[in-house]
């Protein structure tokens, strides 16, 4: 159980006169997460640095995605405007009539609107990263092939991000910004992933098995899992207990809603008529190995321009105190 009254509190211990035009005031958990969760900053200083904006103004869009958020994807990046409610001052009204009120920690994003702010600003992101490094797509093939790869950013980040929910304000918070729940077996993978192959080696191995968890209903073999590690890692020499900590990691820590692959997915395509075109992609993505030139060149394009070489430091630093506490 949380006090309501305790969670905004702590929330607001990490305002700061620096941070004050970046955070999300009126937002529960962005000045925590700000402040605590690298990845999380990364992606709020990357959006805002690409013009991106986020608003709780009731606009047609805002109304829009409040109803259908997966038919506002489109809009969100034509405004670059990130909606999300505001949920921060709700909760002041509510704890001012009943400052002792208490929810049970699992039903909290239930009960409290979230905002899955993290996700969206992930899309923002690599839609601007993309567009201005790479042609727009030119048929509908390259426009399901490029959708594929924003969507399996955004799982990517929200992936990296959760590993440093270590403490139960933290997982809390994460939860309400975030469509993933944070599992203990499930981070301790993805840290030891990190620490032993390094931030951006571990974000291309996501991102590809991703990009297969988005256009399979089946999850990845360990025949996949072998291939993508001798592709991206392939400079690396790594020992047997290793290697099987990366299969580990793809088969088991990547993991994503078998509702949302089998029947978001394909209707989103629908949408846009191109639902052919995402089951050709699909037949066509049997293994890493498969994935073209391009395909390539645009995931590593995502992974360096999203963490340069000192967020990588950082965020494995971050990580060694936190393993030594």
């Amino acid at each position: 159980m949380s006090r309501l009254a305790d969670l905004l509190w702590v929330d607001d211990q990490f305002a700061s006169k620096d941070s004050s035009a970046i955070v999300i005031d009126s937002n529960l958990g962005d000045k925590y997460l700000f402040a605590m969760n690298p990845t999380f900053a990364r992606i709020r200083r990357l959006t805002l640095s690409y013009g991106g904006k986020y608003s709780s103004d009731t606009t047609p869009t805002w109304q829009d995605y409040q109803s259908a958020p997966l038919f506002c994807l489109g809009k969100i990046l034509e405004c670059a405007t990130i909606p999300y409610v505001n949920n921060g001052d709700t909760l002041h009204r509510i704890i001012s009539a009943s400052p002792n009120v208490e929810v049970p920690d699992k039903i909290l994003p239930d009960l409290v609107r979230k905002n899955v702010v993290l996700h969206e600003s992930a899309h923002f992101c690599s839609d601007r990263i993309l567009t201005s490094t790479f042609a727009p797509p030119r048929s509908r093939s390259e426009f399901v092939v490029r959708c594929l790869i924003a969507e399996s950013f955004a799982n990517t980040i929200e992936f990296l991000a959760s590993v440093f929910a270590d403490v139960r304000v933290h997982r809390l918070f994460f939860s309400m910004n975030s469509y993933i729940s944070v599992s203990s077996i499930r981070t301790q993978l993805l840290q030891t992933g990190l620490l032993m192959c390094g931030l951006r080696n571990v974000m291309r191995l996501a991102l590809i098995t991703y990009l297969y968890l988005n256009s399979h209903e089946s999850p990845v073999d360990g025949d996949f899992a072998s291939v993508l590690i001798g592709l991206v890692l392939h400079e690396q020499e790594l020992s047997v207990a290793e290697f099987q900590v990366l299969r580990l990691l793809i088969e088991s820590g990547f993991t994503l809603n078998y509702t949302f692959r089998v029947q978001t997915t394909p209707l989103f395509f629908s949408l846009y008529r191109a639902l052919d075109e995402f089951r050709s992609f699909s037949m066509q993505f049997t293994s890493p190995s498969q994935l073209s030139q391009g395909v390539m060149t645009m995931i590593d394009t995502l992974v360096s321009s999203t963490f340069l070489a000192q967020d990588e430091e950082l965020h494995i630093t971050r990580l060694k105190v936190k393993k030594t506490n």
